[in-house]
């Protein structure tokens, strides 16, 4: 039997409370602060489950996240698509990953197909967005880590949905920030680190706004 896209989630909800208590609780943890719209938090949980279940499976503690992926690949447990799914570098989990555990949020913003506008990283929103778009996906490819510890007869096919996700992730400097929210720079700006640059721009408010305010208060 091969699951549909939306069959997966449910699936997986099953097939984990007999692969293990402790990650159906994760996974429902996941599902509920998604549900909640607590986008880092539920995107964050997600991808950490995801790994550990893949260590787990693996009985590898040890390995990057990198390497642990392409042991799958080796097994094959998973496919090339699915396997640049989660480790390409400019667009795959890992990638989302990285930002998320070590990068400073405010250099990114997420790009969706044939939209304008892009979602900055900081934005709860945006987190929101790419657990809606991969935890179908994500939660297949789990299914197919864990199916041979369950002796499960389950088809599942991601490469049709993987292909067709509209993403991509631009890195902002600290001055396009800036001129984003017109807010002028100073000899001092020049002096300060990259960190206090991006901190400061992102707490500063952004004055288009406040003059179309001001402007407004004036009718």
């Amino acid at each position: 039997m091969t699951l549909k896209k939306e069959q997966l989630k449910s699936e997986l909800f099953h097939l984990l409370a007999y692969y293990s208590k402790y990650y159906f609780g994760q996974f429902t943890e996941c599902e509920s602060l998604y549900n909640q719209e607590k986008g880092h938090i539920s995107l964050f949980y997600l991808l950490a489950l995801l790994e550990n279940i893949i260590k787990s499976s693996l009985n590898d503690f040890e390995s990057t996240f990198f390497n642990l992926i392409k042991k799958l690949k080796i097994e094959n447990l998973i496919n090339e698509t699915e396997q640049n799914f989660l480790n390409d570098s400019e667009l795959g989990v890992r990638k989302i990953r990285n930002i998320l555990a070590h990068a400073n949020l405010s250099k990114y913003d997420l790009k969706l197909e044939n939209e304008l506008k892009t979602y900055p990283f900081t934005e709860n929103e945006t987190c929101l967005i790419i657990y809606e778009r991969l935890s179908d996906i994500i939660s297949g490819i789990i299914i197919k880590v864990i199916k041979p510890h369950l002796n499960v007869e389950l088809e599942i096919e991601l490469d049709g949905f993987i292909e067709k996700l509209d993403y991509t992730f631009i890195t902002r400097t600290p001055e396009e920030l800036m001129a984003f929210k017109a807010i002028p720079t100073s000899p001092i700006w020049d002096e300060l680190d990259e960190s206090t640059k991006y901190r400061l721009v992102e707490d500063s408010p952004d004055v288009n706004i406040l003059t179309e305010l001001f402007r407004n208060l004036k009718q």
